[in-house]
């Protein structure tokens, strides 16, 4: 089956980070698409990690010279086979629902770019950064009038928080330039705008970007390339906005399109201390509406126990460098002695059958977890928790002394919330509940039969 979007991933030297970039992709919502990982001669572990995974015939992993980042992008985008490319950088990470988040805005409102809002990292602090806010359709103008405002803002000038059409930069010849090295995403993006009809922009962050690097003059770059690449990316950004926009609008906004050459690239700032508006990683996937959370019907209840779980099994992955999906199968695999078959907890943990399995295997290298078939006629006595398998044959999942820690702190967590949520009752309260929170779901269970 031919891919809807071709994700496409430069590979150099990120050994560390790597696996949680790899993983935010495969653990996507939306499941047609194909890996590109472009192993650009790295000298670490890396192009080991990207062989690791092609287990998922959705990877394809590609290990080549040494050519930079702009050069690899161009590579992989001769090969992708997808409707709509998407580019993501190697340490960083995509947010759950991004790839389905921008495939369904592009095909929802038929259009040939789409831009989206993202999370801006550093150490634990996390802010959402975006600037478009309507959810209309744009015409290269439109866009352009938008941009002019931030003329030095990665929103507009990078390429992993957009989701762009493959017959756009075939039919135009489109690339990224290999001898430049400031900039060289805002040149594509101001390329490829130019080749649009329809442009739109969506609210949710798709991405986690990093920041690790110092700026370009920070890393000891020659000052005087670094002015003549500055001064060539303006001239190309100047003549960009003369071509989309009428003369007149384009006078009256000269001196705004000016600005980009004195201004600073804001998210190259590595911030000393908390932002306003910021917040601790892992805090902007568990925010709750509070109106939900307020309401007094089951839809409402499910909601906020869905996001109190959400936020422990978060704080527990981040702590141990898991995935939540990691964390959710050590939790059921230690709670419940018998959740039944395979397609069970794929559904009580929100995965794909297959996404369990890569998720077991990514515990089994991690050593946290072991596991062993056997025949389902079989009545052995243990305490791993069985699921069943293909063909009559059960799996049976053993937690290992590395899982230990999780699961220890995953029970204390629970605990902890159980005893926050009856802070203030008598202990005649909680029983009188208790009785009565059995009856409810006793009720919910013939609702379900």
């Amino acid at each position: 089956m031919t891919p809807m979007v071709s994700i496409i991933v430069p590979v150099y030297n990120v050994e560390n980070y790597l696996r949680r970039c790899i993983e935010s992709v495969l653990s996507q919502e939306y499941k047609n698409f194909e890996l590109l990982l472009m192993d650009d001669g790295s000298r670490d572990g890396s192009g080991k990690i990207c062989d690791s995974y092609t287990y998922d015939p959705r990877v394809k992993v590609v290990h080549k010279k040494n050519s930079g980042v702009s050069d690899t992008r161009n590579q992989a985008a001769a090969m992708a086979r997808g409707k709509y490319l998407q580019f993501l950088d190697s340490d960083d990470w995509l947010t759950k629902n991004s790839t389905r988040t921008l495939v369904e805005a592009a095909e929802e409102k038929d259009c040939d770019m789409v831009i989206a809002d993202y999370y801006r990292v550093w150490g634990e602090r996390v802010s959402q950064k975006g600037d478009i806010e309507t959810d209309e359709i744009m015409a290269p103008s439109d866009f352009a009038e938008y941009m002019v405002e931030n003329p030095a803002d990665y929103y507009y000038g990078v390429v992993w928080n957009k989701l762009f059409k493959r017959e756009i930069i075939e039919k135009y010849g489109l690339k990224m330039d290999p001898e430049i090295s400031f900039c060289e995403d805002f040149l594509f993006n101001l390329q490829y705008i130019r080749c649009c009809r329809r442009i739109c922009a969506v609210n949710v962050p798709v991405y986690y970007y990093v920041r690790r690097k110092g700026s370009l003059v920070s890393q000891n770059t020659n000052i005087p390339n670094l002015v003549k690449m500055k001064t060539s990316v303006f001239e190309y950004y100047r003549k960009f906005f003369k071509d989309v926009l009428p003369e007149e609008q384009y006078q009256k906004l000269l001196p705004q399109i000016y600005l980009f050459y004195v201004d600073a690239a804001k998210d190259d700032i590595v911030v000393p201390g908390p932002v306003p508006g910021s917040y601790r990683l892992g805090q902007e996937r568990i925010q709750a509406k509070r109106e939900l959370m307020e309401t007094d019907d089951p839809v409402g209840n499910a909601y906020a126990a869905g996001k109190i779980a959400e936020r422990l099994i978060s704080e527990v992955a981040r702590k141990y460098d898991l995935s939540s999906e990691e964390v959710m199968i050590l939790y059921y695999a230690d709670t419940f002695s018998d959740p039944g078959p395979k397609k069970d907890i794929a559904e009580l943990t929100g995965l794909s059958r297959t996404g369990m399995m890569r998720v077991l295997l990514n515990l089994k290298l991690k050593k946290m977890m072991d596991t062993a078939e056997y025949r389902s006629e079989e009545n052995e006595e243990t305490e791993a928790t069985d699921i069943a398998g293909d063909k009559g044959k059960m799996i049976r999942l053993v937690l290992m002394e590395e899982a230990y820690p999780v699961v220890k702190d995953l029970r204390r967590g629970f605990e902890i919330i159980g005893e926050t949520m009856f802070d203030g009752f008598s202990d005649e309260e909680i029983r009188e509940y208790r009785n009565l929170h059995e009856r409810v779901r006793r009720n919910m269970t013939r609702i379900l039969a």
